[in-house]
C-alpha cells in the first residue's frame, strides 16, 4: 500500500501528468450549445474577414485604375509633345537644300499644320 500511495503522490505532483490532464480537457468534446455558438462566431468572423478582404481588393483595384489612367494621360502628353517637335522641325526646315519633290511634300505638311491650328496662310 505504501508503494501505491507513493505512486499516487508522484502522479499528482508530476508536471507531465498535469499536462496530460490539460490535454484531456482540450480533447474532450464540447456540448451542443457550445458547438453552435462556436460555429456562429466562426461564421461571423469569416464573413467579417471576407468583407474586409473584398473591401481591400476593391481599394487596390481603384488605386490601380487611377495609376493606369495617369500613365495613359502621361503617354498622351508625351505623344503630343513629340508631334509638336516634329511640326516645329517641319516649319523651320531649310528648304534651300530640298529637291522639288521634297519642297512639294514640305509645302503640303505646312498646309496640314496650318489647318490643324487654324492658321491662315496667304498664297
Amino acid at each position: 500500500m505504501n508503494g501505491c500511495s507513493s505512486k499516487q503522490g508522484e502522479h499528482k505532483s508530476s508536471s507531465g501528468d498535469i499536462d496530460d490532464l490539460e490535454k484531456t480537457e482540450e480533447g474532450r468534446l464540447i456540448g451542443q450549445k457550445a458547438a453552435k455558438e462556436a460555429t456562429k462566431k466562426l461564421g461571423k468572423n469569416i464573413q467579417i474577414d471576407y468583407s474586409s478582404t473584398v473591401s481591400e481588393i476593391s481599394n487596390i483595384e481603384q488605386i490601380r485604375s487611377n495609376n493606369l489612367q495617369q500613365i495613359v494621360e502621361m503617354k498622351e502628353k508625351e505623344v503630343a509633345l513629340k508631334q509638336q517637335e516634329i511640326e516645329h522641325q517641319i516649319i523651320y526646315a531649310d528648304v534651300s537644300k530640298m529637291n522639288p519633290l521634297q519642297r512639294k511634300m514640305h509645302e503640303k505638311n505646312l498646309q496640314a499644320i496650318a489647318k490643324k491650328y487654324g492658321w491662315n496662310v496667304g498664297d
